[in-house]
């Protein structure tokens, strides 16, 4: 297993590393009383990612198959007068397993975060990359992928009914495959 970590386009998301992503463990917030943390999860329909050949849609015909396997959050509230900010750490775990048609010894692929509101719209998203290596006879591996996203919130505002969602950017036919076929 890898952590992978880079900045980000959007300000207040971005990827970390270093000591700074070793803070925080995936079990989640962590101290005794921890803040009011928005929570972290993947979407049902987009949490996995089956990458076919050109040839067909056969077992035979995998690249790789990835999944969303964990997602926590922890995060510190800064509190001023007129407003707060949820400085947030998200550690996502993702999970491949090399297909049959797999020439690249690797899963490639983009994955989304979005901040999601107390009426489920979507305040902000982004897009990111990242590739698993499946090198040799390794036929699975996983990586861990550290962010950090900043949520600016009115001194009223209650960071639990926020959401941080992630996904696997998905073409239609993966989307009905994985619909067709639920985990």
């Amino acid at each position: 297993m890898t952590n992978r970590a880079a900045t980000s386009r959007i300000p207040g998301l971005r990827r970390i590393a270093g000591p700074a992503a070793a803070v925080l463990a995936l079990a989640g917030c962590a101290g005794s009383e921890p803040p009011a943390c928005p929570s972290g999860r993947a979407l049902q329909d987009a949490a996995r990612m089956v990458a076919f050949g050109e040839q067909g849609r056969d077992i035979t015909d995998r690249r790789f198959e990835a999944r969303i396997t964990d997602v926590a959050v922890a995060c510190d509230v800064d509190a001023e007068d007129d407003r707060q900010t949820v400085r947030a750490e998200m550690k996502v775990r993702f999970a491949a397993e090399k297909g049959p048609a797999n020439q690249s010894d690797a899963a490639r692929f983009r994955y989304f975060v979005a901040i999601a509101g107390p009426d489920r719209r979507v305040l902000r998203r982004e897009t990111f990359e990242t590739t698993i290596p499946l090198t040799g006879n390794s036929t699975r591996a996983s990586v861990v992928e550290t962010l950090a996203p900043t949520l600016p919130l009115t001194a009223d505002a209650n960071p639990k009914a926020y959401r941080f969602l992630v996904g696997f950017e998905l073409d239609r036919e993966q989307l009905r495959y994985n619909r067709r076929n639920p985990l």
